[in-house]
């Protein structure tokens, strides 16, 4: 991801200023029929269906308050490597099977605009991390280590997951870069998935 930096004077005023891609756990709701063709057309049938695109996704489905995933500030050189550690508590019962990331664009201290809450055309995406629904309650926990690179050609992305249940532990990892090339693995079954978007 290369810098705008080195193309700016010095009163260059960046509209947006700031984007930031924000992630929390959801209940995954069944998808409407519009958002099935936008699936299908979008998604090669040959995917593992593990990212799933909602438009308008109910807020009543949020099973803890978000956290930040990635930071982009645009008067800023954002090429690094990093990676953070999050910790959630789930604060409604329902059912957990992944996370549920939006994106907030800041365009002054005033104007932001929120993909989950305002109308938009852009999707928020649903990463299902496990193939059941696992039963969650209030006062569960959620640990969620992302490692995000975009010093590379091609910024790659990862979540590792563990989440505490009734008295058990349940993980999960999945990765992915710009090309969408995913992989997903339930640590549980000792399963894993791959496949090419």
């Amino acid at each position: 991801m290369k810098s705008l930096i080195p193309f700016q004077s010095s009163n260059t005023r960046f509209i947006p200023k700031a984007a930031k891609t924000m992630f929390l756990p959801a209940e995954q709701r069944a998808l409407t029929m519009f958002e099935k063709v936008i699936d299908y057309f979008l998604v090669e049938k040959s995917k593992i269906k593990s990212i799933y695109r909602y438009y308008n996704f109910p807020l009543k489905k949020e099973l803890s308050k978000p956290k930040v995933f990635g930071d982009l500030q645009f008067d800023k050189d954002n090429c690094k490597r990093y990676q953070e550690e999050h910790f959630f508590t789930i604060s409604n019962d329902g059912l957990f099977s992944g996370l549920l990331f939006y994106v907030e664009v800041y365009f002054d201290q005033e104007n932001v605009l929120n993909n989950l809450k305002d109308k938009t055309n852009w999707s928020t995406p649903f990463l299902r991390l496990f193939d059941h629904d696992i039963v969650v309650e209030k006062g569960d926990t959620l640990n969620v280590i992302t490692e995000i690179d975009l010093i590379v050609k091609e910024p790659s992305y990862k979540v590792n997951l563990t989440l505490k249940a009734k008295n058990k532990i349940f993980k999960s990892e999945y990765e992915w870069d710009v090309v969408s090339r995913c992989q997903t693995q339930d640590l549980n079954s000792k399963t894993s998935k791959s496949a090419t978007a």
